[in-house]
């Protein structure tokens, strides 16, 4: 599994925001972005300072295990796949300018959309 995916399965499980964990390791926010999002690899002094911010040790990052259950690490794949398509992308900027109760609703609006084509996805096997 990617370092990566193991980072920001870690920033989140302690309930993290990027710039907290920037602030938290003295690294740029757009920085550790791109390594959860397997643009860039840390070094090893930026390894300690993740591991160290995270609450684990460096080799559990480097360890080819990652703790995450396979389906939320399939989520997360499947996520890093759809935000290169543009349309995705146009909405992921234009959330940002939202308050954290429009987000917290449109994250609500696309868990049910996720469900309701589950739904019919099950119906039409």
């Amino acid at each position: 599994m990617e370092i990566g995916l193991k980072i920001k399965h870690l920033r989140t499980k302690n309930n993290y925001t990027l710039k907290q964990l920037a602030e938290k390791t003295g690294l740029s926010i757009s920085f550790i972005s791109d390594i959860e999002n397997g643009r860039r690899n840390p070094s090893i002094d930026n390894l300690y300072k993740l591991s160290k911010a995270l609450g684990v040790s460096v080799d559990i990052l480097l360890k080819n295990q990652t703790g995450i259950p396979d389906d939320e690490a399939n989520l997360i794949r499947e996520a890093q796949e759809l935000i290169k398509d543009p349309q995705i992308r146009a909405i992921a900027r234009a959330s940002r300018k939202l308050s954290f109760d429009k987000k917290d609703l449109l994250q609500k609006l696309a868990e049910s959309m996720a469900e309701e084509a589950k739904k019919d996805a099950s119906k039409n096997k």
